[in-house]
């Protein structure tokens, strides 16, 4: 969890993690508000789904059992948020609530009045999507003309508020030229740069975005432009293996959808319950938490054998999408621990 709080803050959280974690709680939940959205990315996953939303006192009954539970921080998605008129109320429904949020946003929303009222509500951040350096590529991304333009301003329309901002940004082959040149756009706006090269395959949609994912060649250049293969006093640590292969997805944090269901993580679509119908405890107690709480090292028959598993960080959600078991290795990641010790070996 990425948070930067006064230590009035940090003294709050870390009481909470120790009761959330003491009670299997979880500390961390997403929540979808809608999967509508204005653009039309060419690599959403999501893309095309369509659900019956729940209403503003439906997600306010949510948040109050969150805050009785003890549920400290909360990342609201989409879809894109800001297309739910009532998102705001939400937002401000969980600050009252003295629960801590974020937002992912693509920004196209939010001009100056909208980032005065982001200001008041105080989130941690605010996540920015920019798939290009220049309007062409993100344009033509997002198949929406004019969004880089609304989407940079909005960056700058948080930050000129002292708001703590990211910029997000999905490295494909569409856009893997330009990588250097948005981690200057981030670096001079003021905004954390998040690069992430990892597309999952489509939920729903019927042209699948693998298609857009880098090559074998594009991941090793981009490892190297980002250092990913350089060996450091962090890495050099040991981590558990379980750590490594082991998602906290359904241990520590959820994904509740704009339709009330309740998923591991944004990825794992697999229903625990609805909370249209449930509560959240009851969801959160019931059978598909406790089969993935129940999960061990040998359960991964081949993940817990490969000789390369420390390297890895394995997705159970890659895994579920790629090949419809959780427990199976997720080739995505597979491939990513290949070029790695590809670019490792020629940098010796």
């Amino acid at each position: 969890m990425d948070l930067i709080c006064s230590p009035r803050q940090e003294n709050k959280i870390l009481v909470k993690t120790r009761q959330t974690t003491k009670a299997m709680i979880p500390k961390q939940v997403f929540i979808e508000v809608t999967h509508r959205c204005n653009l039309k990315c060419v690599h959403c996953y999501l893309e095309g789904s369509c659900v019956n939303e729940l209403s503003t006192h439906e997600f306010k009954n949510i948040l109050d059992q969150f805050s009785d539970l003890g549920v400290f921080f909360i990342g609201f998605t989409g879809g894109e948020v800001f297309v739910r008129p009532d998102f705001l109320e939400i937002a401000d429904y969980a600050r009252a609530k003295g629960i801590f949020y974020h937002i992912q946003t693509n920004g196209t929303f939010i001009n100056e009045e909208i980032a005065e009222r982001i200001r008041k509500l105080n989130p941690t951040k605010v996540e920015i999507s920019i798939y290009g350096a220049t309007a062409k590529t993100h344009d033509a991304i997002t198949g929406v003309a004019g969004s880089f333009e609304r989407s940079v301003a909005a960056l700058r329309h948080l930050r000129e508020r002292n708001i703590r901002i990211s910029m997000k940004t999905t490295i494909m082959n569409k856009n893997l030229a330009e990588l250097r040149d948005l981690e200057l756009l981030a670096s001079e706006i003021g905004a954390i740069f998040i690069p992430d090269p990892l597309i999952s395959a489509g939920i729903i949609r019927s042209e699948n975005p693998i298609r857009y994912r880098l090559t074998d060649e594009e991941f090793k250049k981009f490892m190297i432009q980002r250092s990913w293969h350089k060996e450091t006093e962090v890495n050099k640590v040991k981590v558990p293996l379980e750590r490594k292969l082991i998602c906290t997805a359904g241990l520590t944090k959820c994904t509740v959808a704009p339709d009330g269901h309740v998923y591991p993580c944004v990825l794992w679509r697999m229903s625990a319950g609805n909370l249209d119908k449930e509560l959240f405890m009851d969801v959160w107690q019931g059978q598909l938490f406790k089969e993935i709480r129940s999960v061990k090292l040998e359960d991964l028959s081949v993940c817990s054998k490969c000789t390369q598993a420390h390297l890895c960080v394995r997705c159970p959600g890659f895994a579920y999408l790629d090949r419809e078991d959780f427990l199976a290795p997720s080739p995505e990641n597979c491939r990513m621990v290949k070029n790695l010790l590809e670019v490792r070996e020629v940098d010796r």
